[in-house]
Formats: C-alpha cells, sequence, structure tokens
C-alpha cells in the first residue's frame, strides 16, 4: 500500500503488513499485549501504567466516533509529533490522512477491533528514493475506560 502523506505531496507513506514486530519497543509492546488481564487492555486502568510508562510516549489511542466511521486521538504521547510534525490530540483519524489512507486506516481498525487481534505494520515515509522515516506500527485492540465500547491503542517505534 502506497499514500500521499498530505502535508508533503512529494512524500509516501508505504505500509507493509508483518507477522512479528523486529523493533525492541514494538516487542515490548506487544509483550504487554500478551501478558494483558483476561478483560483486555483497559483504557484508564493499563493506559497509562508504570507497567509500559517507558512506551507511552510512543501511544495513540483511538476512539471510534460517528458509529466508527471515523475515529478520535484520545492520547498521543510526545514522540508522535515526530510522525505527524503536531500534537495530534483532540484530532479525527480523517484529518490526519488523506482519504485513500484513511479508508486503509479505518478498515484497518475496524478488523483489529473485530478479531481483537493486533495488527503490526512496516511503514516508511520516503520522498523518492530517499528515506525520511522508517518505523513499525503495532495496532491493538483496546477497552474504552467505562469498559463499554471497544478503542484502539496504536504504537509508533521509529527506527534510528
Amino acid at each position: 500500500m502506497t499514500y500521499a502523506v498530505d502535508r508533503m505531496s512529494e512524500v509516501w507513506d508505504v505500509f507493509r503488513a508483518l507477522e512479528v514486530p523486529t523493533h525492541p519497543r514494538a516487542l515490548e509492546f506487544l509483550a504487554f499485549w500478551n501478558a494483558r488481564a483476561e478483560d483486555g487492555i483497559v483504557i484508564g486502568r493499563d493506559v497509562p501504567s508504570r507497567r509500559i510508562a517507558g512506551l507511552l510516549s510512543h501511544l495513540i489511542v483511538f476512539e471510534p466516533t460517528d458509529g466508527g466511521s471515523d475515529c478520535r486521538v484520545r492520547l498521543a504521547g510526545d514522540s508522535i509529533r515526530l510522525r505527524f510534525d503536531r500534537d495530534i490530540t483532540g484530532m479525527l483519524m480523517s484529518e490526519l490522512f488523506p482519504p485513500a489512507q484513511f479508508r486503509e486506516h479505518i478498515a484497518t481498525t475496524h478488523a483489529v477491533i473485530g478479531s481483537q487481534t493486533p495488527v503490526i505494520l512496516d511503514s516508511r515515509l520516503t520522498n523518492g528514493a530517499v528515506e525520511k522515516m522508517h518505523l513499525e506500527v503495532v495496532i491493538l485492540p483496546a477497552i474504552s475506560p467505562d469498559r463499554v465500547a471497544n478503542w484502539t491503542l496504536v504504537g509508533l517505534f521509529y527506527f534510528d
């Protein structure tokens, strides 16, 4: 999948699905998922928490809105600014990505929530042959603070 990034039309975001992460912090995040309580990862109970304090700056919490047609960012760690060039807290997913990329992201969100299974992506931001940023994205199902709705918890882990 290849998409133009909205803020710089010459930059493309290329995603590739992975079976398992390779980034050490992505592996740590997935281990957090694997060790979760029987009732899953609950926002407010498990995130934020001391257990993953070192990962919090890399995390985004998305709350589905409008019947799942979009998602609002409820929490965005400080390192997320590297990817989006701004604080994205409170923004809609549809505001973060161009239409084609948004459709893919919302479909992936629905798949994660529906299957209750993580999705792992290799993401490369490129400008022609020049790689601008390389990261792994880990998308986990999560539960809202009131334990009523299904949300997603996303980790962005940058390679040097």
